[in-house]
């Protein structure tokens, strides 16, 4: 593979508080052949549909695969795009929790040359309000705020 080929992730499981997604994690992946797959695309097509009015993905499983690119040449590696992984966790009202633990396995360890970047979004429903008395390190004051 050249230096600049990205790896794909093999495995991957995100949590935050008590919530999991997928409940059960994704495991032997391998996105230049399809295998492993078919459940992470389902995600990221139900995920796509939700915020865009249950309207379709734009990607096929090739393309999303990163098989197919936008001039229909395929082959493994051959895509312009790639996985997108969309893990949505909901967690109770009033939970304060603020470390996502991302538990996630590449096919390799990706070279310097192919610049691999790990892109995390949040998005929150609420905001949090934080207050500190004058001279204390801990926080004093802690509430939400929902966003309207």
């Amino acid at each position: 593979m050249p230096d600049t080929t990205p790896y794909a992730l093999t495995q991957l499981q995100v949590q935050l508080a008590s919530a999991l997604s997928p409940l059960e994690p994704l495991s032997q992946m391998n996105p230049g052949t399809g295998e492993g797959m078919a459940r992470a695309f389902d995600m990221y097509s139900q995920y796509i549909g939700k915020s865009h009015g249950y309207r379709g993905s734009v990607l096929n499983f090739a393309q999303y695969n990163g098989v197919e690119n936008a001039i229909f040449a395929s082959g493994p590696g051959a895509g312009t795009d790639g996985p997108i992984f969309c893990c949505e966790l909901q967690t109770p009202v009033g939970n304060l929790s603020t470390d996502a633990v991302i538990r996630a396995q590449f096919a390799g360890i990706p070279k310097q040359a192919a610049q691999q970047e790990f892109v995390v979004m949040a998005v929150t429903d609420a905001l949090f309000q934080m207050g500190w008395s004058e001279g204390s390190s801990t926080a004093t004051m802690v509430e939400t705020v929902p966003i309207v």
